[in-house]
Parts: C-alpha cells; sequence; structure tokens
C-alpha cells in the first residue's frame, strides 16, 4: 500500500493512508477526505469492510491476491480519480 501511496504522491495526487481505529466513524473520515479531493488509501480488515455504507465510491480490494502490483494498483486509481474538463466523472463539478 505504501508504494501505490508513492507512486500516486509523485503523479501529483493528493493521497491519505488511513488505517482505522476500531471505533473511527470510516463513512465520515472517507467522506470528507473525498470531498477534499485526496484519494484514500485504506487499510481495513473484513469486518471494517462490511461496515462502509458509502458504496458510491470506486473501491479496489485484494488486489495484491490477485497477483497485480502497486503499479497497477496505482494506474486504477489514477483512472478511476481523473477529472475530465471541468465535470468528475460522477458529476462533481470543480
Amino acid at each position: 500500500m505504501e508504494d501505490v501511496e508513492k507512486i500516486l504522491n509523485l503523479d501529483g495526487r493528493h493521497t491519505y493512508l488511513y488505517a482505522p481505529g476500531k471505533n473511527d466513524d470510516i463513512d465520515c473520515v472517507i467522506k470528507h477526505l473525498h470531498r477534499a479531493g485526496i484519494v484514500v488509501l485504506f487499510l481495513v480488515d473484513k469486518k471494517q469492510a462490511d461496515t462502509i455504507q458509502n458504496k458510491s465510491e470506486s473501491y479496489l480490494s485484494n488486489w495484491l491476491d490477485e497477483g497485480t502490483d502497486a503499479k497497477w494498483a496505482a494506474d486504477y486509481i489514477r483512472e478511476q480519480s481523473v477529472f475530465l474538463g471541468n465535470e468528475a466523472k460522477r458529476g462533481d463539478y470543480i
């Protein structure tokens, strides 16, 4: 995950590597960081992942188990977070 963060940072993306605590409100943290334009890279266990209510975002999970590398994951994140003109992919205006 740190390798993905490094690749994205070198590319000029604002990232935050987030390992939530046991009682963190994960949805709230993701929402606020996303609205600030920050790519959130977070490490959660299965139990925490199941509590995430914000399903409108794009999530990439278990990518290491599928034999992919950090460059592939960074490329995927870069593609999903690109702004097209004055409008983001899901209609958010910048």
